[in-house]
């Protein structure tokens, strides 16, 4: 649409000012020099309107796609070169928005009290909207005393699962929302952890489209959750692309 009406006002400034060069003979030097310049600064405004209508169309697509929430319960959870969950989650929240979703990504420290974390997330989602976001990830990591990870063609990932409450009212939805992703991530993905009743539920319970995925081990390096997250993201947009 955006290509047609430009075609459409460039071709337009073209011919009027082509045939005001046509006469030629009954222009003087001057008006033929006053012609080129106005030819030259209609021509650049056309350009820089062009410039800016795209970007704005790129923005509303962004927003187009929907909102999500990246939040980390378990803050301070390292890998093996010291980078940590907020990292992964920073990674995920770019690609996810240059894919065209619009994130936000909490740093909070939830477990500055460790045994009290789902308690301290649950307290800040508790006093946000979360009915603006299609989907609100918990992003964690698990723990292995070897490193697992999985050896593609293209280069080592990392193993995903996802986490579940069976207790909270919400499973059943948080489960098939769960499957759809993880059936575009079949080379990655490993058995769910299910548990009957999760601390607070996980905090499932507030809304049905919170999913808690374990992005890797503590033995592996940042490297690899990105590989991973790369994956993930794509997975995402080919759930929500579905379903639109």
């Amino acid at each position: 649409m955006f290509k047609k009406v430009f075609s459409i006002t460039i071709i337009a400034m073209l011919l009027f000012n082509v045939n005001t060069f046509a006469d030629t003979n009954i222009l003087s030097n001057q008006q033929q020099k006053v012609s080129k310049v106005m030819f030259e600064r209609d021509l650049k405004k056309i350009i820089e309107t062009k410039k800016e209508i795209i970007e704005a169309a790129k923005k509303e697509q962004k927003k187009s796609l929907g909102k999500i929430l990246i939040y980390h319960t378990h803050t301070l959870e390292e890998y093996a070169d010291g980078t940590t969950v907020i990292d992964a989650g920073n990674d995920l929240a770019e690609k996810l928005n240059n894919l065209g979703f619009e994130v936000d990504n909490v740093v909070d420290n939830f477990s500055v009290d460790y045994n009290n974390a789902y308690a301290s997330s649950r307290n800040y989602l508790s006093n946000i909207d979360l009915t603006q976001y299609k989907l609100i990830i918990d992003l964690h990591r698990d723990a292995a005393g070897s490193k697992i990870i999985r050896q593609l063609e293209d280069g080592d990932y990392t193993v995903i699962k996802f986490v579940f409450s069976t207790s909270n009212k919400n499973y059943t939805e948080q489960q098939n929302l769960a499957n759809k992703i993880s059936a575009n991530l079949q080379d990655i993905y490993d058995d769910d952890f299910i548990y009957d009743k999760g601390i607070l539920d996980f905090n499932q319970d507030l809304s049905n489209n919170i999913v808690l995925i374990e992005n890797g081990f503590n033995t592996n390096t940042i490297d690899e959750v990105k590989n991973s997250n790369t994956k993930i993201a794509n997975a995402i947009l080919q759930v929500f692309e579905e379903e639109d």
